[in-house]
C-alpha cells in the first residue's frame, strides 16, 4: 500500500500515548533506520507496536516497538521476496475492504481512535479478547493520520501472514528484529518469524 498522501487529504489528531515509545514515555523522534527526525511537519512515518497482554495480572508488556520512515519502510519492502509481497496483497485484498473500512470508521464528524482498534482488522475479533495483537499508525509530523491506518491486528492473523512467506521475507524480518529489537528470550518465539508492518 501506497502511504505517501498529504496530510491535507485525512483527518488527522496530534499522537495519542497509546503510539507513544513506551521506553521514553514520549513521541518516537527518530526513523529506527536511518535516524531522520521524524517531528517536522511533511514528514511521513509509520510505527508499529506489539502488545502482550496478561488479562489475569490486568497488565501488558510492549514486546516491541519502532518508527520508521517512509524512505526506509520502502526500502525494507524492497528485501521481500516477489512471491510474497504478492502473497501479502492477496491476503489483504481477500480479508479487508480498505476504503468499506475507512468510509464506516469516518462516518462521524470527528473519528475516535478507539474505534480504529477495537477489533481485529483481519479477524474481527474484539480487542479485549486477544492477549497478543499489533497495533500501526501513519503519522506526518506531530500529527496520526486517520489514513487506512491506524490498525489493529491480532496474532492469528499474523500467524497466517508468517505462513505465505518466502525463507527470503522471513529471514529479512528476522534480520530487521534483531537488529533493531532487545527483548526478553521469553518473549522471542512470539516474534520469530512474525512479520512487521506489511500493508
Amino acid at each position: 500500500m501506497d502511504f505517501k498522501f498529504s496530510k491535507d487529504q485525512f483527518h488527522h489528531i496530534e499522537i495519542p500515548d497509546i503510539f507513544y515509545s513506551q521506553a521514553s514515555q514520549k513521541m518516537f523522534s527518530y526513523c529506527i533506520e536511518c535516524n531522520k527526525y521524524l517531528l517536522e511537519d511533511g514528514v511521513q512515518y509509520l510505527i508499529e507496536k506489539a502488545i502482550k497482554r496478561y488479562p489475569k495480572f490486568e497488565s501488558d508488556d510492549t514486546v516491541f516497538e519502532y518508527a520508521i520512515c517512509m524512505d526506509c519502510y520502502d526500502e525494507m519492502r524492497k528485501s521481500f521476496s516477489e512471491i510474497s509481497l504478492k502473497r501479502i496483497e492477496e491476503y489483504f485484498n481477500s480479508n479487508v475492504d480498505w476504503v468499506e473500512r475507512r468510509m464506516k470508521l469516518l462516518h462521524q464528524k470527528e473519528p475516535h481512535l478507539q474505534d480504529w482498534l477495537s477489533n481485529c482488522l483481519v479477524k474481527n475479533t474484539a480487542a479485549e479478547e486477544l492477549t497478543e495483537y499489533q497495533i500501526a499508525c501513519h503519522c506526518d509530523g506531530k500529527d496520526m493520520l486517520f489514513s487506512f491506518l491506524p490498525y489493529l491486528i491480532s496474532a492469528a492473523a499474523m500467524d497466517e501472514i508468517a505462513n505465505l512467506l518466502s525463507n527470503k521475507t522471513l529471514d529479512a524480518i528476522n534480520g530487521f528484529r534483531d537488529r533493531f529489537t532487545k527483548y526478553p528470550p521469553e518473549l522471542q518465539d512470539l516474534l520469530t518469524g512474525r512479520p512487521v508492518m506489511l500493508l
